[in-house]
Formats: structure tokens, C-alpha cells, sequence
């Protein structure tokens, strides 16, 4: 009999990684919020574990591009926010 191989994660270990960067988010996200530079660090961190999961998932390739798809407005707007908060884009300007 052959052995199955698994159909979780695109890398052997990702799934893996994808659960240290999520506990990574969850310990450092509170420490973050309080330091200079806490929302380039979330920001970074929330990447980080968006990339990792998409990795973590994206075995087949019809699933990998559906999580690249699903992930990538996310992060953009994330870095969008980060850069441009409070310039007015898209507000009437009243």
C-alpha cells in the first residue's frame, strides 16, 4: 500500500509556520499598539501571517490563487491605510 501524500500546505512546514506567526500576531500585537512605531509592526505582522496562511492553504493551485486573491486587498489596504491615514482619499472633504 502507498503512502498518501498530504494535501495541506504548499511547503512542508507551513502550516506550521502559518501557527507561529499567528501566535506571533496574537503576543506581540498588544506590546506593538504601545511602542513608536507599533502600526508599521502590526502591519508587518498581519503580512506576515495573510502570506503564510496563503501558503499554508495553497497546495492545489486553483486554491493557492483564490487565497492570493482573497488575501491581497487586504493587505494592500492594510498598507494603504498605514500610509495614508488621515489625507482625506476619498472623503467629500467637508
Amino acid at each position: 500500500m502507498k503512502a498518501q501524500k498530504s494535501l495541506v500546505g504548499l511547503f512542508k512546514f507551513s502550516v506550521a509556520s502559518f501557527l507561529v506567526s499567528l501566535i506571533l500576531l496574537f503576543i506581540a500585537a498588544p506590546f506593538a499598539q504601545q511602542s513608536d512605531h507599533g502600526r508599521m509592526l502590526e502591519s508587518a505582522l498581519l503580512t506576515a501571517t495573510l502570506i503564510s496562511a496563503v501558503f499554508a492553504v495553497g497546495h492545489r493551485r486553483r486554491v493557492f490563487w483564490l487565497a492570493i486573491l482573497i488575501m491581497a486587498p487586504t493587505v494592500v489596504g492594510k498598507w494603504l491605510n498605514h500610509f495614508w491615514a488621515g489625507r482625506g482619499v476619498g472623503r467629500s472633504g467637508f
